[in-house]
């Protein structure tokens, strides 16, 4: 089941408000290279969708890689599982190998598993 995270703030929530809380948390929980792009609101649910983005060492843009929930009446970020992280984490190391024209593989040698998915 996953946790939220609460932020406390005493004033209306604001846009820039919502992206300083989805970086926070997307530093705070994968780290560098990884930012927050494109919010979208999903009324229905009351929450937020953010997208994780990505940027390789090697490359100018960064790469839509996931998303995150931010729940609306809160403005807590619904925090990412961690099997979720992992696999965030994978696909990066999965960019940055195949930017460098290399195999993606975890520290014993072994092909990584987001990557043998595919």
């Amino acid at each position: 089941m996953a946790q939220t995270v609460q932020v406390v703030r005493s004033s209306i929530p604001a846009p820039v408000d919502l992206t300083q809380i989805a970086h926070q948390y997307v530093a705070s929980q994968l780290g560098v290279g990884f930012t927050v792009g494109k919010f979208r609101l999903i009324p229905a649910e009351n929450k937020w969708w953010a997208l994780i983005q990505y940027r390789a060492t090697a490359q100018k843009h960064p790469v839509g890689l996931g998303r995150i929930q931010i729940d609306a009446r809160t403005d807590s970020v619904i925090s990412l599982t961690r099997n979720e992280i992992a696999e965030l984490r994978e696909k990066s190391a999965i960019l940055e190998a195949q930017l460098r024209g290399e195999l993606p593989v975890d520290e014993q040698g072994i092909v990584l598993r987001e990557y043998a998915r595919k």
